[in-house]
């Protein structure tokens, strides 16, 4: 009779704090659900690319310098958490250009586009902050003939940057012929080369050459492999910028080690700005819509980009929840045995 009287307390106990584990379980693995969505940078240069078509505008040629500028500020917008057009060092776009070496020495024009929110997409993102004739004229310029685009995450925030210009002395481009020049810029991808796939080395491994116009989106595509896991295989920062000659390994002779990307930082109310223009073209804003069949010529559509940055507030009140639940249950067992 004494082991019985022992033993169902004992019982209740191990049930309750089971329990509480599972709990606690679920609420922390719960926390990584919650992930910024945004839109790839081929994805915002490929739309962009296709309203103005819309518009008898020549395609905006995707240049390196640009890339690389625009790049570098969304991520640094996204690791102070807001807005800005000037950067660490305090310099604004056009001096970002000039030391990235956009326009090989000679006077350059540049026109800047940035805004940041919740999970925004490239079309909510032109359709709203981007919607009004200065940042049309960023994306819809004439005279523009190269872009940028760059995408960063903090938390479950989405920050786009796109860089557009033209320098002195390049033809304009025209819907006829957009990337014709007698004397293309060397920081330029003339044409869009087709993925070809490579031969297996003898030890297994497979590795790509990048040519120009090539993404690590049609890459992907075109050897059958997650663009996940090809980032993991390269330990690539999400929306890694290609360059002419990069080497992508599709498949490695050992199974290689995945490097945790940066912590989020702390973000501020969404926000949204651009660079003023020189000039700015006239009329109302309207809302955009993109053709729903494209050419055999366009780049595939990127999927939105999930992020694996975790939401700071919802990390603080899981933890608070979890130690209530496990106070509690401490407090309830002291009680039982009282």
């Amino acid at each position: 009779m004494v082991f019985s009287i022992i033993a169902k307390p004992m019982k209740k106990n191990r049930i309750q704090i089971f329990l509480i584990g599972l709990s606690l379980l679920f609420t922390l693995s719960s926390v990584g659900i919650i992930q910024a969505q945004g839109d790839s940078t081929t994805k915002m240069i490929n739309t962009i690319n296709q309203l103005r078509s819309q518009r008898g505008l020549a395609p905006l040629l995707t240049d390196p310098a640009l890339m690389q500028i625009a790049q570098q500020h969304s991520q640094y917008q996204a690791s102070i958490g807001t807005w800005t057009h000037y950067s660490a060092d305090g310099s604004r776009p056009k001096d970002r250009a000039y030391a990235a070496g956009f326009g090989n020495g000679a006077t350059i024009y540049i026109s800047e586009n940035v805004a940041y929110g919740t999970n925004m997409s490239i079309m909510e993102t032109i359709n709203g902050p981007w919607n009004d004739p200065d940042h049309h004229h960023t994306m819809f310029n004439p005279s523009a003939k190269y872009i940028g685009a760059g995408v960063a995450y903090s938390g479950n925030f989405v920050f786009y940057t796109v860089d557009t210009g033209y320098y002195v002395g390049d033809p304009v481009p025209t819907p006829e012929s957009p990337a014709v020049s007698d004397t293309p810029s060397a920081s330029v991808f003339p044409t869009v080369v087709p993925v070809i796939v490579s031969t297996p080395l003898s030890d297994g491994t497979v590795k790509h050459i990048v040519q120009g116009g090539q993404t690590l989106w049609t890459i992907a595509a075109v050897y059958n492999i997650p663009l996940e896991l090809l980032n993991q295989i390269n330990e690539f920062e999400p929306d890694k910028i290609l360059l002419l000659g990069d080497e992508v390994i599709i498949q490695p002779s050992y199974t290689p080690t995945n490097t945790p990307i940066g912590k989020p930082s702390a973000t501020l109310p969404p926000r949204f700005s651009h660079t003023p223009s020189l000039t700015a073209p006239e009329g109302t804003p309207v809302l955009f819509n993109l053709p729903t069949a494209t050419t055999t010529e366009e780049l595939a559509i990127e999927p939105r980009f999930q992020s694996s940055g975790k939401n700071p507030i919802v990390i603080i009140l899981a933890v608070i929840i979890s130690g209530g639940t496990l106070l509690a249950a401490s407090l309830f067992s002291f009680r039982k045995k009282d």
